[in-house]
């Protein structure tokens, strides 16, 4: 779900690119690395 989140954040977000993201982008993305870290 997070991942999703994520995804779909970054797909649309003008800010949000391969070098750099915005607060949104990068709030959702430590979220997304928290789910990962929980998961292994």
């Amino acid at each position: 779900m997070a991942y999703r989140d994520y995804l779909i954040h970054t797909t649309d977000c003008a800010d949000c690119s391969r070098l750099g993201r915005c607060d949104v982008g990068g709030r959702l993305r430590d979220i997304y690395q928290k789910a990962l870290e929980r998961a292994a």
